[in-house]
């Protein structure tokens, strides 16, 4: 059975949580306004829409095909968010970046900037690929849910990327007072979400 909190508390804390989506969004909204970095964040939005659909084809193509495949993902894609976990929870100085550095042209808040950074943004390609191989892929083979999951999880990350670059400097007194208390909370939903995809459950 689709597991909505598992695949909601793994798509938030993934899409939410510091990247370069959110800290270039960040930044440019800093130097150039709002206004100017809103192309970027459409292209944010578009980028992840076609990465998620592509890997959803990718992964019904893998399902269909080779057997073994839906037995080796789930273990890999509950140990990859159990890493996350251990990252969020225990790294130090999680979250953190260098927000200005590479990121001081004006060609880096373009549209077509924002659809290119998913397909080499690696945090980004493996959470089209997660989503698609551990949530989608084992409960539904039709195109269009996967477009309409795709366009979901674009627009998902569009809040994202927006409330980073409108609300940057709450964000960062935020996880400065309560960084430690959010980021455990975030290693456990993530360990929950592990445990519902890595197919252990179904074993009990």
């Amino acid at each position: 059975m689709f597991d909505f909190l598992a695949f909601i508390s793994f798509a938030a804390i993934a899409i939410y949580t510091p990247g370069p989506n959110n800290i270039m969004a960040m930044t440019h909204s800093q130097k150039f306004g709002l206004k100017d970095t809103l192309k970027f964040l459409f292209g944010v939005l578009t980028g992840v829409t076609i990465l998620v659909f592509i890997s959803c084809i990718f992964n019904l193509f893998m399902f269909e095909n080779i057997s073994l495949f839906k037995w080796i993902i789930g273990p890999i894609g509950a140990i990859y968010m159990l890493y996350l976990a251990y990252l969020i929870a225990f790294k130090k100085d999680v979250g953190k970046q260098k927000e200005g550095k590479g990121y001081n042209s004006s060609a880096m808040i373009s549209y077509p900037t924002g659809i290119i950074l998913q397909f080499i943004n690696p945090k980004g390609v493996i959470f089209a690929i997660t989503i698609a191989s551990s949530f989608i892929l084992p409960f539904f083979k039709n195109v269009g849910i996967f477009f309409l999951f795709s366009v979901g999880m674009g627009i998902f990350a569009f809040t994202s990327v927006f409330l980073w670059a409108v609300f940057g400097s709450l964000f960062n007194r935020f996880f400065k007072n309560y960084g430690k208390v959010f980021n455990y909370i975030m290693a456990a939903l993530l360990c929950y979400s592990a445990i519902s995809i890595s197919g252990v459950l179904d074993l009990l």
